[in-house]
C-alpha cells in the first residue's frame, strides 16, 4: 500500500512530527509513504524526512490563514495547485491520500479526481465558519474517511458532517516513548544550575497556547509560596507573533516577575523535561496536546488546562492534574501543591509514563493509521461492489 500524506504547513510541529513518526512505523509494516509539503518554512521537516529515508515532494502550496495575501493566493492558485497534487498522486501511484487539516480541500478533491481513496485528518477544536462551510461541501462528496485527533475534535466537527461520516476514528498524537525515556536521557545543564523547583512549559508563542495565563500563574505562585522556584518556556517565537511576544514581556515587567526564562526554540526538549520537576500546559484550546504526552513519557508531574483529551487520559491527581481553562489561580494552586510534595510529584510522574506507554506511544498511532487506510479502501470497495448496475440501454 502507498500513502500520499499532504500537509500545507511546513513549520515543524505536532502534525509534522506525527506524519514523520507514523511514516517510519508504517515503513516497518511494508507500507510506503510519500509526504507532500510546502517548499517554504519547511527546512527542518525536509531534513528529518531525509534522515528517516521518507520520500517527499516540496511544492508551492498555499493554505487558508489570517494573512490576507496568503489567503488570496490560496484561491488564486487553487486550480493549479490542485492539479499539481493530482499529478503527484498519479505519478506516485498512491492508494490513499491523507489530508491534514480542515482547510486541506485541495488534496481531497485531487484524490477524488485521480480515483484514489482519501482520509481526512482533523487536528483542532476551532475553525472559522467559512472554512467549516467549505469543508462541509467537500466532505459531502469527496472524502472517504475521517480521523480526529481527540474526542473533542469529533464533537466539534461532527455536526458539520453528513451522518454517515460522523463515525470519526480517534487517533491521539503520538510520542515515541522509547526515545522520550528519562532512563536514557541526560539532564539539561542550564536547568541543573538552579537548585529550586523547576517548572516548564513547551509551546510556540501564539495566542492559543495561553502565555498570558502562564505569566499570570507565575505571579500567583510567587504570592502563594516563598519556596525557591523558577519557570522556563521553550518554544519558537514566530515572526508573525512579535506583538504578542512584546505584550508577554511587558506583562512580566508589570507583574514584577524575575523567576522566568524564555528560551525560545530548543532542540533539546527531552533534556529540559528530564531536568524539570513540573510541566504545565496553559493552552486555551488543543486537540492533543502532544507536549503534554511527551512530558508524561518523561515522567513529569503535569498540570494542564482542560483541553483536548487530557481529561480522558488523566486520573486527576494520580497521573496528572487538570485545571479549568484560563484560570491562573487554579493552576497556581495545583503547582504549589506539587512543589511542596516531592513524593507526590514522583508518583504522578511514574503513573504518567505508564499511561503514555499504553495510550499514546507511536506504535498505537501507527496501528490506528493502518486501520484507517485499510478501512478507507475497504469501504470504497464495498460501496462500489454494492452499487446497482444500470440497466442495459439505460
Amino acid at each position: 500500500m502507498r500513502i500520499l500524506n499532504v500537509i500545507a504547513e511546513g513549520r515543524f510541529g505536532g502534525p509534522q512530527r506525527r506524519i514523520l513518526e507514523v511514516a517510519k512505523g508504517l515503513k516497518k509494516n511494508g507500507i510506503e509513504t510519500m509526504v507532500v509539503l510546502p517548499n517554504y518554512d519547511s527546512d527542518r521537516f525536509q531534513q528529518l524526512l531525509t534522515e528517516a529515508d521518507i520520500p517527499f515532494r516540496a511544492i508551492k502550496i498555499h493554505r487558508i490563514t489570517k494573512d490576507w495575501k496568503h489567503l488570496f493566493k490560496f484561491f488564486l492558485f487553487f486550480i493549479p495547485e490542485l492539479l499539481h497534487i493530482k499529478r503527484i498522486i498519479k505519478e506516485y501511484k498512491a492508494d490513499v491520500v491523507h489530508a491534514n487539516g480542515a482547510w486541506q480541500i485541495k488534496s481531497i478533491i485531487a484524490a477524488k479526481q485521480a480515483g484514489v481513496h482519501s482520509v481526512w485528518h482533523l487536528n483542532d477544536t476551532y475553525m472559522p465558519g467559512y472554512i467549516l462551510w467549505l469543508m462541509k461541501l467537500v466532505a459531502a462528496v469527496y472524502s472517504d474517511r475521517f480521523i480526529g485527533s481527540s474526542i473533542r475534535t469529533q464533537e466539534f466537527y461532527g455536526p458539520h458532517l453528513a451522518k454517515d461520516k460522523r463515525d470519526m476514528q480517534i487517533v491521539l498524537p503520538p510520542v515515541d516513548v522509547a526515545s522520550f525515556d528519562p532512563a536514557i536521557t541526560a539532564k539539561a545543564p542550564d536547568l541543573e544550575a538552579f537548585d529550586g523547583v523547576k517548572i516548564i512549559t513547551v509551546a510556540n508563542v501564539n495566542p492559543i497556547k495561553g502565555y498570558d495565563l502562564f505569566v499570570e500563574m507565575i505571579a500567583e505562585v510567587n504570592k502563594m509560596t516563598d519556596q525557591p522556584c523558577h519557570f522556563y518556556s521553550a518554544g519558537k517565537i514566530l515572526a508573525n507573533q512579535k506583538k504578542l511576544t512584546n505584550h508577554i514581556m511587558n506583562k512580566v515587567k508589570q507583574l514584577n516577575i524575575s523567576n522566568v526564562t524564555f528560551f525560545g526554540a530548543r532542540s533539546d526538549v527531552k533534556n529540559l523535561l528530564k531536568s524539570a520537576d513540573i510541566f504545565v500546559c496553559c493552552s486555551l484550546s488543543e486537540s492533543g496536546p502532544m507536549t503534554v504526552f511527551e512530558a508524561m513519557a518523561m515522567e513529569n508531574a503535569v498540570v494542564s488546562t482542560d483541553v483536548g483529551d487530557v481529561n480522558g487520559l488523566f486520573e486527576n491527581g494520580k497521573n496528572g492534574c487538570i485545571v479549568p481553562v484560563n484560570d491562573a489561580t487554579a493552576m497556581a494552586k495545583a503547582v504549589v501543591a506539587l512543589m511542596s510534595d516531592v513524593s507526590k510529584r514522583n508518583a504522578m510522574g511514574l503513573n504518567a509514563r505508564k499511561k503514555a506507554i499504553t495510550s499514546v506511544d507511536v506504535s498505537c498511532c501507527v496501528e490506528a493509521h493502518e486501520t484507517a487506510y485499510r478501512s478507507a479502501v475497504a469501504n470504497s470497495a464495498h460501496t462500489a461492489a454494492n452499487k446497482p448496475l444500470k440497466e442495459e440501454g439505460a
